[in-house]
């Protein structure tokens, strides 16, 4: 029990060590604000007192009150918390306080001196403690280096929204830089498709125009590279519509997967002359629902892949057959394995694959069309590179 004698003694003791009273330090609004719960009313006046010439303060008769004012009030700089009180304790205070509000700095005022208790206040959250009768010097010096250490962990945090903060916008600004060039690679390559429309079709024209050969082959040159502009733009408008979230549109009829895959072979033979493309499959038809145009570029891109990525003293092989619930077509070339670092990358857009056989103009993005054909059939590409490379597409039969 606490006697009015004691409690004298501490005061008297803290007005006698107490120094005279400062202005503060600036504004006082702006002075660290420091609870202090104590339910001795001398007690808690005397850490006001020794508190007041640098800190707001504010006193709470027991551990409910200052629980009840935590609930909807913003905290403290630092609580001060007397350990020995009726009802809700310190040490109850302490821990409840600690669940809420983690970064809320705490200095036990106790009369306990020995480790067992000190350890026990240090356990349930308390970040100090200060032994009854205290200086009030010591206890000043004390709540100052808590509101110092809480002050840290505010920059800290504020530091740390700010870069959070900052890493968004760049990252924002990043996106809407990719965003706005690819709706611009969209809207040039929609605004090319007419005069190249028209250039193809001139170039034709002079192609079957009776003339000299001279006049034909040049006319046929500018039609072949109208034709391979042309491409490139169709694939710049799948990559603007994927890359804008539009999707890529396929349209599935029934059609024989081996026939296709036959015609493709001859076009491309005559395409690469000099080069030798095999084709294995099964007399019979495979027949199965797919957009033949889109398919078929999924085949023309990984076999044109193949002969330029591979050796071109060795044949690049086809085979397509029928497997449990699915359909399976498989491209094989010889040649260095491609890196297991790019192997990763490999169906990103605007990558392309070192390779002696490469030529200028290429944009990086035909395995990257091909994957998201593939999967809007519903199926799936792998590709395993070792002493020979095999790109495996799956379609659900």
């Amino acid at each position: 029990m606490r006697t009015h004698r004691r409690e004298a003694s501490l005061v008297d003791s803290a007005l006698v060590r107490t120094p005279a009273n400062k202005p503060p330090h600036g504004d006082a609004t702006a002075r660290p604000l420091v609870w202090i719960v104590d339910d001795s009313p001398l007690e808690a006046e005397a850490v006001r007192r020794a508190l007041a010439a640098e800190f707001e303060t504010e006193i709470f008769p027991d551990g409910s009150a200052v629980l009840e004012r935590s609930v909807d009030s913003p905290p403290p700089d630092v609580l001060v918390l007397d350990w020995v009180m009726p009802g809700v304790s310190g040490i109850d205070v302490c821990r409840f306080l600690r669940s809420e509000r983690d970064q809320l700095p705490v200095l036990l005022l106790t009369v306990h001196k020995d480790k067992e208790h000190l350890a026990e206040g240090l356990g349930a959250g308390a970040n100090d403690f200060l032994s009854k009768p205290f200086s009030p010097l010591e206890l000043t010096a004390r709540v100052r280096a808590l509101v110092a250490t809480r002050r840290m962990h505010e920059i800290a945090e504020r530091a740390e929204r700010e870069r959070a903060e900052a890493q968004r916008l760049r990252a924002d600004a990043a996106e809407e830089r990719v965003r706005l060039g690819e709706l611009f690679l969209g809207v040039i390559g929609h605004d090319l498709r007419s005069p190249l429309a028209a250039i193809t079709m001139a170039a034709t024209a002079l192609v079957v125009r009776p003339g000299d050969a001279d006049t034909k082959k040049l006319a046929e040159g500018i039609r072949s590279t109208s034709r391979r502009m042309g491409e490139m733009i169709a694939t710049l408008l799948d990559v603007t519509r994927l890359r804008l979230g539009g999707g890529l549109q396929v349209h599935p009829t029934s059609n024989d997967l081996r026939q296709m895959c036959r015609q493709l072979v001859d076009e491309l033979t005559t395409a690469f002359p000099g080069r030798q493309i095999h084709f294995d499959a099964t007399e019979e038809p495979i027949h199965l629902d797919f957009d033949l145009p889109r398919m078929g570029q999924v085949l023309s891109n990984l076999v044109s892949n193949a002969l330029l990525h591979g050796d071109p003293n060795t044949p690049v092989r086809i085979d397509v057959g029928r497997e449990p619930g699915e359909v399976r077509l498989r491209v094989t070339n010889h040649g260095a394995p491609i890196p297991p670092l790019l192997v990763a990358h490999l169906f990103d857009p605007f990558r392309r694959g070192p390779s002696p056989n490469a030529g200028p103009g290429g944009l990086g993005l035909g395995l990257y069309i091909t994957q998201q054909i593939v999967a809007a059939h519903g199926g799936s590409i792998e590709v395993s590179s070792g002493e020979v490379t095999v790109f495996t597409v799956r379609l659900p039969a």
